[in-house]
C-alpha cells in the first residue's frame, strides 16, 4: 500500500509541476511516507494484551474499554521506530 501511494505522490508532484511550470531546480519536497503497527499484538503487557483480544467486536465499547484502548494505543506507536524516526525529523532544521 505503501509502495501505491509514493508512486501516487510521485505522479501528483510531477503532474503539479507540468501543470504549473515549476521548475526544475525548484522540485516540489520529498514525502516520506512510514508505516506504523498498532495491533494488539504489539501491546507488551501480555494481560493487557489479552484484555483487548477478547473485546466483543462491536461499535459499543463501555467507557472503561474505551479509555482503556485510548491508553495502551499509544504505548505502540510511541516505541515504533518508524514513528520515532518521524518525531525526529520534526526536529531538525533542515
Amino acid at each position: 500500500m505503501v509502495t501505491l501511494w509514493r508512486q501516487q505522490l510521485e505522479l501528483a508532484a510531477g503532474a503539479r509541476r507540468l501543470g504549473a511550470g515549476t521548475a526544475a531546480g525548484n522540485p516540489l519536497p520529498a514525502v516520506e511516507l512510514s508505516v506504523v503497527d498498532v495491533s494488539f499484538e504489539a501491546i507488551a503487557d501480555r494481560e493487557l494484551r489479552e484484555y483487548f483480544q477478547n473485546l466483543p467486536t462491536s461499535f459499543a465499547l463501555g467507557d472503561e474499554a474505551v479509555d482503556r484502548l485510548r491508553a495502551a494505543a499509544a504505548q505502540p506507536v510511541r516505541e515504533s521506530p518508524a514513528f520515532q524516526r518521524f518525531v525526529a525529523s520534526l526536529s531538525h532544521d533542515d
